[in-house]
């Protein structure tokens, strides 16, 4: 199966793990697995909640590779959308971003 995740939503996941900038309250509690996350999506987010989660494992084991204690400093844009090209339909241009 191939992952549907919301452009907007990619966009922040690579500035949060290629350029280190802090996404909002959704993805940030997705990302540190707050259980409350589900409940501050937006409704393209709702319908895609669970391709998201696998996503930001993909990209969380991608980093954990790179042994390097900030994603920042590991994921480039390469390997970004190297992740995209494994779990979705598209590569997205990250000079869009």
């Amino acid at each position: 199966m191939k992952l549907s995740v919301p452009e907007h939503t990619l966009g922040a996941l690579y500035r949060y793990f290629v350029q280190g900038c802090q996404p909002g309250g959704f993805l940030t509690a997705v990302i540190n697995k707050i259980p409350e996350a589900y409940y501050r999506a937006d409704e393209e987010n709702l319908a895609a909640y669970g391709h998201i989660l696998v996503f930001i494992d993909a990209l969380k084991n991608k980093a954990d590779s790179h042994e390097s204690d900030c994603y920042a400093d590991s994921i480039s844009d390469l390997d970004f959308q190297d992740v995209c090209g494994e779990y979705m339909d598209y590569v997205p241009d990250v000079k869009e971003f």
